[in-house]
């Protein structure tokens, strides 16, 4: 990579920093306390509305399916900035982009491209389970693990 394209790199990252930094101040900051009260109080949809248009959950989805294409590194940026402010809206992006990265590594462009079509946040948000208590599998890996301990004395 040549030093220019490594300085628009840059210089694309800080801006797309600023931009989410903005936002989560503007969006986020005052109302945390009031969003956090969810589900015994509103939920957050014109912010969800904003991020989607500001393009926060289109950042990895390839330019072709109306994405920006600017892969993980820029994710992270966007990521790190909002969850300064509050990390639930940055769950929900994270969460959304690896599900459409999932779906693009298993070739379902037919469902990304149904999904890339969508206006409204509401149409495009896109689901998958990031996270797994461990009390709740153990009993699914205790037989496999005695089994390998087994072989490994």
């Amino acid at each position: 990579m040549s030093g220019s394209t490594q300085y628009l790199q840059d210089r694309e990252l800080a801006m797309l920093a600023r931009a989410a930094d903005d936002f989560a101040g503007k969006e986020l900051a005052q109302l945390r306390e009031e969003y956090d009260r969810y589900p015994f109080g509103p939920f957050f949809d014109s912010v969800l509305e904003k991020a989607f248009d500001l393009d926060f959950f289109h950042i990895m989805l390839p330019e072709e399916l109306n994405g920006t294409g600017q892969g993980s590194k820029a994710l992270s940026v966007v990521l790190e900035n909002i969850s300064r402010q509050d990390a639930s809206l940055a769950g929900i992006i994270f969460t959304n982009e690896a599900a459409l990265r999932i779906l693009t590594e298993a070739g379902e462009k037919e469902q990304l491209e149904k999904i890339a079509e969508s206006e409204k946040i509401n149409d495009y948000l896109t689901g998958l389970s990031v996270y797994t208590n461990p009390a709740e599998t153990l009993p699914e890996l205790e037989a496999p693990l005695r089994r390998l301990l087994r072989k490994s004395s």
